[in-house]
């Protein structure tokens, strides 16, 4: 399973945080999903690991983007990006997210990341 390792920062959780995302694209076409839950193994500034009981399509057969609502320290981050990969578990599905975020959000999500990090030890 392909993570991203150049990343400069990934931050895994001791404990997954919780998320809310919903399907903004499937393929080339626009939708309107209602929330799912996602739980964030790991996140940097590109792209994020996460769990979930809802299947979404195979990234290798369509292109699916997503928009995950996460709450980090006081701060509410919403993220944008493509699911790059999928794996199967009996009772949940395990995604990785590659960000499609500016410059400024991965700023804010480092800071954010970092402040975590140095409050949760």
């Amino acid at each position: 399973m392909p993570y991203r390792r150049n990343d400069a920062f990934r931050y895994t959780f001791k404990h997954p945080i919780e998320a809310k995302f919903k399907i903004i694209k499937v393929a080339d076409k626009e939708v309107t999903s209602s929330d799912g839950a996602i739980k964030i193994l790991d996140i940097s500034q590109g792209g994020l690991r996460g769990n979930s009981t809802l299947s979404l399509p195979d990234p290798k057969e369509t292109k699916v983007l997503l928009e995950v609502n996460v709450q980090l320290n006081a701060e509410n981050l919403l993220l944008r990006g493509a699911v790059v990969w999928k794996k199967t578990f009996t009772y949940s599905y395990e995604y990785g997210m590659s960000f499609e975020i500016d410059e400024e959000q991965r700023t804010s999500l480092l800071n954010e990341l970092k402040k975590y990090a140095k409050e949760v030890k």
